[in-house]
């Protein structure tokens, strides 16, 4: 619940986000990192990263 306050992670919004999976990020690819903003009553300020794509065989731990 921690992790859905902290990310503003709004299941009304059709978040799907349930896990935490491990990658390996090949060296070059662009990605997008900062603080989640707060959002109807989720406070936010948890670190979140965005990646364009992400490839399947970048995963390591499928938790």
């Amino acid at each position: 619940m921690a992790s859905v306050i902290d990310s503003s992670l709004d299941q009304n919004w059709g978040n799907t986000a349930t896990k935490i999976v491990k990658l390996k990020i090949p060296k070059g690819i662009k990605l997008y990192e900062g603080v989640a903003a707060p959002q109807k009553g989720l406070v936010g300020g948890g670190n979140q990263i965005y990646l364009p794509k992400i490839d399947k065989n970048w995963v390591i731990n499928n938790a």
